[in-house]
């Protein structure tokens, strides 16, 4: 059996360019291989992320 290699990507969606805006731009990768997936793993780390 084969291996699949997951890639996860994000970003902050906060550009800079309006008044009061973040001056950092965050992107954030997660890599994980392995036979299973961790789809609901990170679904559900980012809903808490949503409720903090």
């Amino acid at each position: 059996m084969n291996n699949i290699l997951y890639v996860y990507i994000d970003e902050s969606v906060d550009f800079g360019f309006s008044e009061g805006s973040s001056m950092l731009y965050v992107v954030s990768f997660v890599f994980y291989d392995d036979v299973s997936s961790i789809d609901g793993d990170v679904s559900y780390l980012n809903k808490r992320l949503v409720r903090s």
